[in-house]
C-alpha cells in the first residue's frame, strides 16, 4: 500500500465554504486533531 501525505493547506482545500466537518475517535489530551 502506498501512502500519500499532503500539507494542511492542501487538505484545507478539500473543505468548501458551508461544509460541516465532524471528527470522531479517541485522541489523547494535548494531541492535535
Amino acid at each position: 500500500m502506498s501512502l500519500k501525505f499532503i500539507t494542511a493547506a492542501e487538505a484545507a482545500n478539500f473543505i468548501k465554504h458551508g461544509y460541516n466537518v465532524g471528527l470522531s475517535g479517541f485522541t489523547p489530551a494535548g494531541s492535535p486533531k
